[in-house]
């Protein structure tokens, strides 16, 4: 019984510091001029040694960022993965939307 309290808190353990560190790396990510999430690589390990994975989407109008760990069973899109995501307005769509209208107005 002792063993399996030791082995479900060391899991609890993993999962708490793996969390943690997807949530710092979303959190550390640049931001760009134009809004957007700065494309430098990261290379981390989660706690059981796998890669973590950074995506990011871009859209018309947001910037968006997930930073997942495979979790326990080291495989990504299964429901132990553990994430952490981030979403931003792009500014470079909003500016241009801005300079447009002006652009506009003065005509």
């Amino acid at each position: 019984m002792l063993d399996e309290q030791a082995a479900e808190a060391y899991r609890k353990a993993q999962i708490a510091e793996a969390q943690a560190l997807v949530d710092k790396i979303t959190n550390a990510v640049e931001v760009t001029d134009t809004g957007r999430f700065s494309r430098e690589p990261i290379t981390r390990l989660d706690p059981w040694g796998n890669n973590v994975k950074v995506t990011f989407h871009t859209g018309e109008v947001t910037d968006n960022l997930i930073v997942t760990s495979a979790g326990p069973d080291g495989e990504i899109e299964t429901k132990d993965d553990i994430s952490s995501s981030r979403m931003r307005p792009s500014l470079s769509v909003a500016t241009g939307t801005v300079s447009q209208e002006i652009k506009r107005q003065f005509r």
